[in-house]
């Protein structure tokens, strides 16, 4: 039977190829995410008033602003891999590329010690983003999803250690939220800005946000029960959600991509049942 952090995690990745999957499928992605961070500060914000929840600690401010900071770049690199890449390849790299930078910080800054078990695991997950890439690649997009793959192995780590040092779950995300909402608006430009109403209709843009919101959360109830290290490469199941939304949005799946996704899933099992 999963354990409590397992299935957080799980569920983590599946909400997060679909929020994922709705915004490369609007017809602005770039736009459609700044509707998505925003209706994530609302949300999430409005979440943690009802649970009663407090401002972050004093101890937690740095983890806090530097959460904020990556995600502002999280964001903006995804984005603009999403527009140029398929969504399995730029996914793929995004999650696989994280988590060369997860594990060996989070052993060096943390003192992790992942089981045997656990390292096979994390190598079956990573082998299979790496095979299931579709090639070839645009340089460009390349560029954005590896700028991602590092923000995505960075940002475990200072979310766990502003969660450790007092900073409540949901008022933490919503604060990172806030931060990174400029930065999209800044880069997207004034023009653009205008056409974040058009880029998706209401619906998506709103059942995105709320993807988003939950996915992140769930992910960080999971650090607070689980080393970063295992947390973040378990949630990289996700990249198989993500090639099955592909195939129903009509996206090329080949045999390469499948593949990654059986090492994938052999590699979450391995994790899931790791010490």
């Amino acid at each position: 039977m999963l354990d409590l952090a397992t299935t957080l995690v799980f569920a983590s990745a599946a909400v997060h190829a679909g929020w994922n999957a709705a915004v490369k499928h609007t017809a602005d992605p770039d736009a459609a995410i700044v509707g998505v961070v925003g209706g994530s500060v609302a949300l999430s914000a409005l979440l943690g008033f009802a649970l009663g929840e407090t401002l972050p600690s004093a101890a937690s401010w740095p983890w806090v602003a530097a959460s904020g900071a990556i995600e502002a770049v999280y964001f903006l690199s995804l984005t603009r891999a999403l527009s140029r890449l398929p969504l399995s390849t730029a996914y793929g790299i995004g999650r696989g590329g994280g988590q060369l930078v997860t594990w060996p910080l989070s052993v060096a800054l943390q003192g992790e010690r992942p089981s045997g078990q656990g390292l096979l695991g994390a190598a079956l997950v990573v082998a299979g983003l790496a095979i299931g890439i579709a090639r070839p690649v645009a340089r460009s997009g390349l560029a954005w999803a590896l700028l991602c793959a590092f923000t995505v192995g960075l940002y475990p780590l200072t979310y766990r250690q502003a969660l450790a040092a007092g900073a409540p779950p949901c008022t933490l995300f919503a604060i990172s939220m806030a931060m990174a909402w400029p930065v999209q608006v800044a880069a997207l430009g004034p023009t653009r800005s205008a056409r974040i109403a058009s880029a998706a209709r209401p619906i998506t843009l709103a059942l995105a946000a709320a993807g988003c919101t939950a996915s992140f959360l769930f992910f960080l109830l999971a650090l607070q029960l689980d080393h970063a290290g295992r947390a973040s490469a378990l949630r990289n199941v996700s990249i198989v959600f993500a090639t099955l939304l592909a195939a129903a949005l009509g996206e090329r799946v080949g045999p390469r991509t499948l593949l990654g996704s059986v090492l994938i899933a052999l590699g979450a099992a391995a994790l899931a049942t790791s010490g």
